[in-house]
């Protein structure tokens, strides 16, 4: 997967092709556009052990009688985008958390 950048100055097209539709759109006082993102993602990741000692990392949903340790892992990403009068990048924040 590549990485998408976000920056100053992008275009609210731009916005879209990187991170696709908001979840939600508010507008300020001074009716200026603020577009915010709420991902999240579910991974489930387990260690089996193997006979000559060794671990196996295995991916999200393989299940094995010899696991020794599993978890599953919940990672959320919110994105705050401001834009000026002319549907451009002003501002940015995001804030994430694993649990």
């Amino acid at each position: 997967a590549s990485a998408q950048l976000i920056n100053i100055g992008d275009s609210q097209t731009e916005v879209v092709k990187a991170l696709g539709s908001p979840n939600i759109i508010t507008k300020n006082s001074a009716g200026q556009t603020s577009w915010v993102f709420d991902r999240l993602a579910s991974y489930y990741e387990a260690i089996e052990t193997t006979g000559n000692g060794g671990l196996k990392l295995l991916g999200s949903g393989i299940r094995s009688e010899s696991i020794s340790k599993s978890a599953i892992t919940t990672k959320t990403l919110i994105i705050v985008i401001d834009f000026d009068d002319n549907s451009i990048v002003k501002d940015l924040i995001y804030r994430f958390s694993q649990y």
